[in-house]
């Protein structure tokens, strides 16, 4: 809570369409798998969508209401967050980012599936053509809403 200030303030001077907390500034305390997944997952993501990801995995976000008008999702679980990011991107929103802290509970337990999770993001990529190329045809196609 103590960080929603960097939020407030990056908002007041960029007016960005998506606010991400970046954990990438200081990674000390996340897990050395974590941080290399991380790492592998925003730059493919960031080649998907076209812009710099430095973070696809935090959940500590602002995401304008244009943003949500204009995008629609069609996945469920942990892949969402880097979906929204690729749709976004296509649309021509711009991402920003500021720094946030890594925090890792003691005993705490990862939801994530390896293997199911794993599976579900290279999926979410494949499909990512597809849809960007829809997204790109209806832009320029008259009458049509993407």
């Amino acid at each position: 809570p103590g960080e929603i200030k960097n939020f407030l303030l990056c908002v007041e001077t960029d007016d960005p369409d998506i606010i991400l907390g970046s954990r990438m500034h200081d990674p000390k305390g996340m897990p050395p798998h974590r941080l290399w997944t991380n790492l592998f997952t925003s730059w493919l993501i960031s080649r998907r969508a076209g812009q710099k990801i430095e973070d696809c995995q935090s959940g500590f976000r602002c995401i304008s209401s244009r943003v949500l008008e204009k995008t629609e999702l069609v996945t469920r679980t942990f892949d969402t967050e880097p979906e929204l990011l690729m749709r976004a991107s296509w649309h021509g929103f711009k991402i920003h980012h500021v720094p946030i802290t890594s925090v890792y509970l003691p005993n705490s337990i990862s939801r994530i599936n390896p293997i199911v999770d794993t599976w579900r993001f290279f999926a979410l990529v494949f499909r990512s053509f597809r849809w960007e190329r829809n997204i790109r045809r209806a832009k320029n196609t008259p009458g049509v809403y993407p």
